[in-house]
């Protein structure tokens, strides 16, 4: 095995097909699951194999873990440093500002409303995402991968908040 894409058997880019994904990762699992396996010597490969789909399917079923691990295909880690450095300090001050509003914020549909918005917004990065892989523009991908990771921090206060005004 090269690559999860490899290992799964789906084309290496950065918009699959979760329903392919999924079927693939079934099939796979139907047959290197150890509870299938009888022998010892085999058992222990098959769970080898197991911990490898399984890894391979959490990363590429998450879009921005599938991105950061199509950057790290391409010799490009974003620890982070990289990720400070992609990041204007105008960008990461509006940022700072969203995630204050975000917690002084008591009206649930004023907080459903910012989590719509920043759906779409995600959805948006996404489709900037498969053109930037499409295109081989790594440049892109990083800074649409690091906005994206802020993107979805924002996104996760979003919801805890919400679920403390329930």
């Amino acid at each position: 095995m090269n690559n999860y894409f490899e290992l799964l058997g789906i084309e290496k880019k950065y918009d699959i097909d979760l329903n392919v994904l999924d079927h693939q990762y079934f099939a796979m699992q139907l047959k290197y699951h150890p509870d299938r396996i009888n022998s010892n010597s085999e058992k222990q490969k098959s769970l080898s194999i197991s911990i490898d789909i399984n890894k391979a399917y959490a990363t590429l079923k998450d879009d921005l873990a599938r991105a950061e691990y199509l950057l790290l295909l391409n010799s490009i880690v974003l620890d982070d440093i990289t990720i400070r450095q992609g990041i204007s300090k105008e960008k990461l001050n509006a940022i700072w500002n969203e995630l204050e509003l975000v917690e002084t914020t008591q009206q649930l549909t004023k907080l459903q409303s910012m989590l719509n918005n920043k759906i779409l917004e995600k959805q948006q990065l996404t489709k900037s995402l498969t053109t930037a892989f499409q295109n081989h523009n790594m440049q892109d991908a990083i800074d649409s991968t690091i906005r994206f990771k802020y993107l979805e921090n924002l996104i996760n206060n979003i919801q805890l908040k919400i679920k403390s005004c329930k």
